[in-house]
């Protein structure tokens, strides 16, 4: 009876060594499952933030090579707003407006729009355009969302010609208005000079 215990006992502490080297092993296949999925999703990750930079690197040459009197100002990596900060700028080099550039090749998220228009106020642009690769199928070239224009990569540059001359022309309208208003203050100063009294009563006269 003693050695019929013996054998089971030694065969409950074999099965119980053998749980647990089987537990052991299933543990480390898992930790090793674990750490390949966040190994993946760190490279897809980075090679998504490369994809964006390319993406973003190409426009701002683009942009660069087109319009040669305009101000073409990277945003630097880990900086709030967005990628390419475009100042218009005139023949005389005035100051027109900013565009606000943002590029994205990555899965489409609402996300982008909310914090453009953010960084809309923050840099103080006149409009800002989101290029994307990937659009919700609703836009087929562009779309507006506020100040904020979604577009395609293929229509962006034709996109900037066409803001661009945009907003020279309104820099040019207040301008233009404000001119007026000046001339309009100076001319009614005039007629409440002496000069232009004497002036009405000698041709009165």
């Amino acid at each position: 009876r003693q050695i019929d215990e013996d054998r089971v006992k030694i065969r409950k502490e074999i099965e119980e060594k053998d749980r647990l080297k089987f537990a052991e092993y299933e543990k480390k296949i898992a930790d090793m499952q674990k750490s390949l999925e966040e190994a993946r999703q760190k490279g897809d990750q980075k090679s998504q933030q490369l994809q964006g930079e390319v993406l973003e690197l190409d426009l701002e040459r683009l942009l660069k090579e087109v319009f040669l009197d305009d101000e073409i100002i990277p945003v630097g990596k880990g900086k709030s707003g967005g990628d390419i900060i475009h100042k218009v700028r005139g023949k005389s080099g005035r100051l027109a407006g900013i565009i606000l550039w943002e590029a994205k090749r990555a899965k489409w998220s609402t996300s982008w729009i909310a914090k453009l228009k953010e960084d809309i106020k923050t840099e103080g642009a006149t409009v800002a355009v989101l290029v994307a690769t990937d659009l919700p199928k609703e836009i087929e070239s562009f779309q507006i969302n506020g100040a904020v224009i979604i577009t395609s990569y293929q229509y962006a540059l034709a996109l900037a010609s066409i803001l661009r001359r945009f907003i020279l022309q309104i820099a040019v309208t207040k301008q233009m208005a404000s001119s007026a208003h000046e001339n309009f203050e100076q001319l009614y100063e005039y007629l409440q000079s002496d000069s232009f009294r004497h002036r009405f009563e000698s041709f009165a006269e």
